[in-house]
């Protein structure tokens, strides 16, 4: 076949239209039975926002156009929000903000250097993922000073990470670093 076969837009906005509607069924049945159980833990909500999560990784996922970098920013921020929520929803005890955000934020910054080592010609697109990244590892350090967040530990880890692997990327990209910047900021 020498062509590209072409998506009936119509067919797969059906398609698209009938799995959220499935979706949406799902959670409010699991609703449902949550109430109907009188469960201690919100076990429906956590399950309604993980199709939800579901939903927002396929959808930004299909998106034409968008980098490798953009999403694990997303995935970053949303699986975060995630975070919470689960532990908000499980009584908050703060293991959302002192255990599992700094995970995610780590595991951000290696694949963000990662990305680095893959394709250093095209790190510089992505460098403004990597300065937001790092800003929510300062956000972290703040939430403590603030008093909202108890155990720092792993909070410091991750910064140090960050703080490592932006050294690391300042000496292999640093030029193409400066040039990105002062053309994002119009420094």
């Amino acid at each position: 076949m020498l062509y590209p076969r072409i998506i009936n837009i119509e067919k797969s906005n059906i398609i698209i239209g009938i799995l959220i509607f499935i979706c949406i069924l799902i959670s409010g049945v699991l609703i449902a039975i949550d109430f109907l159980t009188d469960a201690k833990v919100m076990w429906s909500l956590i399950s309604s926002i993980s199709i939800v999560y579901l939903w927002v990784t396929v959808i930004y996922s299909i998106r034409r156009g968008s980098s490798i970098a953009s999403s694990i920013m997303i995935q970053t921020l949303v699986i975060s929000i995630f975070m919470i929520l689960l532990d908000k929803i499980t009584g908050y005890r703060g293991w959302s903000v002192e255990i599992a955000i700094p995970i995610i934020l780590s595991i951000a910054n290696v694949m963000m250097f990662m990305m680095l080592l893959i394709s250093r010609r095209n790190y510089t697109k992505y460098i403004i993922y990597h300065v937001i990244i790092f800003a929510f590892n300062l956000f972290m350090i703040i939430l403590f000073l603030l008093n909202m967040v108890n155990n720092i530990m792993l909070s410091v880890i991750a910064l140090i990470i960050s703080l490592v692997i932006a050294i690391i990327t300042t000496i292999i990209c640093g030029n193409d670093i400066k040039e990105e910047l002062i053309k994002r900021f119009h420094i």
